[in-house]
């Protein structure tokens, strides 16, 4: 019996530049134009205003480099498009060398290659590719990482993600595992304790925002419960989003297709390791979060880099 060759990064990346315009055709053929999401039509109309803010305030930089990208392309939709669909690509092709090189060779078996590119081709994700928004972008940086071994590099290449995502420092935590781990967890304790007032302060704050961007949203935010809701929602909803149970609460076609790429990544674990997908790292990222994301639209698009490059952090040797 023939022994069936995985495919090569080059193919993975040709076929996810594929289906991004492919993805990009349907959507506007069934209507989903480019001012389906309210940051792309901020970013087309408010972004020369921005830059010219940044200009007089450097340091306005940091979380709005999406703005400068705009004015850089011309405020051109077809080409930040172009820019998503290769950095979608690439993003793929990144992760599929680096899980081929740690681990998807590690074994005879093949399925858990098959289910893990599956994966790598969400939905949710080609749906953000082929719309004018900094999440590719984000993605595609801290995809990056993943192939950073060293600390100091990681580090340094958390600049350009600064430009894009200002708490984009906490995606460092993703690489923390034993003693490491342990002392980041209890250096929060101790933050915890001696910041105690401005800590919760600040999560009263962030608790009180309006996050509910989209409706059909329906998973339960706890708002109304005060501190109580926020530490509801830091246990709960990481669970419903590495479950992909959250579509139960709210069986939104925003969220199908972000529930079926958790579910898709809990079948991936499930056949490659024998375990569900999670990390204690990455479980701690999700709870802080849900502390300062109370829109759960909104948690998931932050939620969308950790879990993307998830698979790779499990199967890299410790």
């Amino acid at each position: 019996m023939a022994r069936i060759t995985s495919p090569s990064a080059n193919l993975i990346a040709f076929i996810s530049l594929c289906a991004s315009i492919l993805f990009l055709a349907l959507e506007r053929a069934v209507g989903i134009g480019i001012d389906f999401h309210p940051d792309s039509t901020t970013y087309l109309t408010n972004s020369g205003a921005v830059v010219d803010a940044i200009r007089y305030d450097p340091l306005l930089l940091f979380n709005h480099g999406y703005y400068v990208v705009t004015v850089m392309l011309g405020f051109s939709p077809t080409l930040l498009i172009t820019l998503n669909i290769v950095l979608f690509a690439a993003t793929n092709r990144i992760l599929y060398a680096d899980y081929m090189k740690h681990f998807g060779r590690r074994t005879s078996k093949r399925l858990h290659i098959a289910f893990y590119i599956v994966f790598l081709f969400s939905l949710y994700r080609l749906h953000l590719s082929v719309h004018v928004l900094k999440d590719t972008i984000v993605v595609f940086l801290v995809a990056y990482l993943v192939t950073k071994t060293k600390w100091t590099s990681r580090i340094v290449w958390l600049s350009p993600i600064f430009v894009f995502r200002i708490f984009s420092v906490l995606y460092l935590v993703l690489f923390a595992r034993g003693r490491l781990l342990y002392f980041l967890v209890f250096c929060s304790f101790l933050a915890s304790i001696f910041f105690s007032n401005l800590i919760l302060a600040n999560l009263a704050d962030f608790n009180s925002a309006q996050m509910n961007f989209r409706e059909g949203v329906a998973v339960p935010s706890f708002q109304n419960l005060g501190f109580i809701g926020i530490f509801l929602r830091m246990f709960i909803w990481p669970l419903l989003m590495l479950s992909g149970l959250f579509v139960v609460l709210s069986p939104s076609p925003l969220l199908v297709p972000i529930a079926i790429s958790s579910v898709i990544m809990q079948i991936w674990a499930l056949n490659a390791t024998k375990k569900l997908a999670f990390t204690l790292s990455a479980f701690g990222l999700l709870m802080i979060l849900a502390a300062l994301a109370p829109g759960f639209a909104s948690y998931q698009r932050y939620c969308l880099p950790i879990l993307t490059i998830l698979p790779n952090l499990i199967v890299r040797p410790s």
